[in-house]
């Protein structure tokens, strides 16, 4: 079984999405900020196949948890999906060259969820 992490500081969309991820088949792990998923992943690096995480989180929010991942080889071409409901077109553009696998947006479709989860971790992403 495929195991997700999500990092996500509103305890309401964290408790959600993980929710909506367990009833899609996978395994959930869920975090509050990017320094906490930062030490997981780092840490165990086998830990999970995929990542969805927050742009905004105190601590530690998305853009710099994906520039710190990326730095390390394991993590060069891991499947991140980035969330967020306050960015425009050129934000997302910039989110996406900048490390992450995919965008979604705020509020979350359960069905572009499975199918965005389904997508990221059918690219073979280990180094």
């Amino acid at each position: 079984m495929k195991r997700i992490f999500i990092a996500e500081d509103d305890i309401v969309t964290r408790t959600l999405i993980s929710e909506q991820v367990k009833s899609f088949g996978y395994t959930v792990t869920a975090f509050e900020d990017g320094i906490s998923v930062f030490e997981a992943l780092s840490n165990n690096p086998d830990s999970a196949d995929l990542l969805i995480t927050d742009v905004r989180m105190p601590g530690m929010d998305g853009i710099e948890l994906i520039a710190k991942l990326r730095k390390l080889d394991k993590f060069a071409k891991f499947p991140i999906i980035i969330m967020s409901g306050v960015v425009g077109v050129k934000d997302i553009s910039d989110l996406l060259k900048n490390g992450a696998s995919r965008f979604l947006a705020k509020p979350i479709d359960p069905l572009d969820l499975n199918e965005n989860i389904s997508k990221a971790l059918s690219v073979p992403h280990y180094c």
